[in-house]
Formats: C-alpha cells, sequence, structure tokens
C-alpha cells in the first residue's frame, strides 16, 4: 500500500480528498435530513463526523504537497468538493443539478487562479491565468453569471 501511495501521490491524493470530502460533506449537510433532533445533537454528530473527515484531509494533504504546490492542492480539493457536493445533494436530497450549477461551476473552474506547474498537468489545455489577469476579469464574470444563478 506504501509503495502505492508514493509511485501515484496525485492519485492518492485525489482518492483521500474524495473520501474527505465525502465526510466533509455529510457533516456539513447531513444533518439538514433531520432538523427535528436537537442543535446540540447535530453539532456533536457533525464533529465525530468531521474527525473522520481529517483521518483523509491530512495524509491527503502530506501526500499531494511531494509533488503539487500549495495553490494546486487547494484547487483540486475546491473542484472534488463541487463534484461531491453535487452527488451528495442528488442522492441524499434529490436535487438535481441545473443547468446554471454547471456554469457556475465551470467559471469557478475558469476563474481561479491556477498555479499548475509542468510537472503534475492537472488541468489538460486550459492556459496559465495570473493573479492580475483574474481580478480584472472576475467582476466581468461575476456581473455576466449572477442573474444566471439567481434564477
Amino acid at each position: 500500500m506504501a509503495s502505492l501511495l508514493t509511485r501515484y501521490p496525485v492519485a492518492a491524493t485525489v482518492l483521500l480528498l474524495t473520501c474527505s470530502n465525502l465526510f466533509m460533506t455529510i457533516a456539513w449537510y447531513g444533518h439538514l435530513k433531520n432538523t427535528r433532533s436537537p442543535l446540540i445533537v447535530a453539532i456533536v454528530v457533525s464533529w465525530a463526523i468531521a474527525l473522520l473527515e481529517y483521518c483523509f484531509q491530512v495524509p491527503a494533504n502530506r501526500i499531494g504537497y511531494s509533488v503539487l504546490t500549495l495553490t494546486q492542492l487547494k484547487i483540486l480539493q475546491e473542484v472534488i468538493t463541487l463534484i461531491v457536493f453535487t452527488l451528495f445533494a442528488f442522492v441524499v436530497f434529490g436535487q438535481a443539478p441545473k443547468w446554471n450549477y454547471g456554469v457556475s461551476y465551470g467559471a469557478t473552474l475558469i476563474v481561479m487562479p491556477r498555479g499548475i506547474s509542468d510537472k503534475v498537468p492537472v488541468f489538460v489545455g486550459l492556459p496559465p491565468v495570473g493573479y492580475f489577469q483574474i481580478s480584472t476579469i472576475l467582476p466581468h464574470v461575476a456581473a455576466t453569471l449572477l442573474p444566471c444563478i439567481q434564477a
């Protein structure tokens, strides 16, 4: 097992972050399925589930940081979070994804700063975008997408 982690650190990071995000999503939103339970019970149960999240998240970041930058780890985590949350909302709450969610997710990936190195091409085909370019286009993207998201 240890040899697989060292041989495929990005794949191991993705797998561990996916598990972490599943627990995180359950901890953050699972209690909304049963809002009749006392708030203190929801808090304690959520904290217990969050402990499991950290059992996956900490090793994922340690392994991932050996080959990815901190920014790359954060971007990877956010992409996984969007995917896990969308599936969770559909499976647990029956909320089907809408087209404007897809537009929002796509815009998030487009305007998110990318510090992808040539060692690990996480987002193939997307050119690197600098912070100043993003800060210039972000207000325009937000103004265009906000009416769509609120629809």
